[in-house]
């Protein structure tokens, strides 16, 4: 079988860049899989992921992976058999893997020097629904679709790590009792003058909002209601005053939080009834 490296995995697609798939065709029944969001563990060589969860996915098809995500997160595609499930956790078998880099949380007003570039959507170009995650309550994740240069398949990975994302905010500005926002900005850090962006990609970004909901906890009390996203949609790449409008994106981070700690709170349940 062919071995596949690092590649964009689409939201709901098996799209990759430079992916191979090796499954077998459907010789192998399989009980479950999907998408997930994971924690990247690596020891001594020894690769496997963390859910939100907890519960340890071990590949068990590494050595058809060329490269590993370097990155603290990745968002994986996967396959798994009902033996494969224990109590130490599940193996796997991967049909793709998504590195997720880091984005940067600062708490300032953006500034015009802090972009030069716009975002084309905060959601997958199949549709127009807002796409993000969590990892427990902490870690948020933004899907979102960008132009980068025209590049070979092989440099699209290095082109669009020059894409660095932020969010700003400043608490006495940017925070209500019920919200919070945050401005999403985009800066391409080798930009030169005449870079044309036509090539339209998709890609997850990585923010620890630790600082952020500590800031707001100390403010008011509590966790905020609501996080609203604002950012610079441009459609077409230009990053033109009038070619770039202002857009939000809105989401209720109480039921995120609600629906994290009835997990827990289920869990420690069954524990009490093993104990018993």
């Amino acid at each position: 079988m062919k071995k596949f490296k690092l590649g964009v995995l689409a939201m709901a697609l098996v799209s990759m860049l430079g992916f191979t798939s090796c499954l077998d065709g459907g010789e192998t029944s399989t009980t479950g899989g999907g998408y997930e969001i994971v924690k990247v563990n690596n020891f001594m060589g020894l690769h496997t992921f963390t859910t939100q969860y907890g519960v340890t996915l071990t590949p068990l098809n590494t050595s058809q992976v060329e490269t590993w995500p370097t990155t603290e997160f990745a968002y994986i595609g996967f396959t798994y058999e009902q033996e494969g499930v224990t109590e130490n956790g599940i193996d796997v078998t991967l049909f793709g893997i998504q590195r997720i880099p880091d984005g940067r949380v600062i708490p300032n007003a953006p500034t015009e020097a802090d972009a030069n570039a716009g975002i084309y959507s905060l959601s997958s170009t199949s549709n127009s629904q807002f796409v993000y995650g969590f990892y427990q309550l902490n870690d948020l994740f933004l899907y979102m679709s960008f132009y980068i240069r025209n590049v070979d398949q092989d440099d699209m990975l290095d082109e669009i790590d020059t894409h660095q994302f932020s969010l700003y905010y400043d608490p006495a500005e940017d925070f209500t009792s019920s919200s919070m926002t945050l401005y999403l900005r985009h800066n391409v850090t080798n930009m030169a003058e005449d870079d044309q962006f036509r090539t339209l990609v998709e890609d997850w970004r990585h923010f620890d909002l630790s600082p952020a909901l500590s800031s707001y906890k100390a403010a008011y009390g509590k966790e905020p209601t609501n996080i609203i996203i604002s950012y610079e949609q441009s459609t077409d790449g230009s990053y033109e005053d009038n070619r770039v409008s202002d857009r939000t994106a809105e989401f209720n981070y109480t039921d995120a939080v609600n629906y994290y700690k009835q997990w827990l709170e289920s869990q420690e349940g069954n524990n009490n009834s093993d104990e018993e």
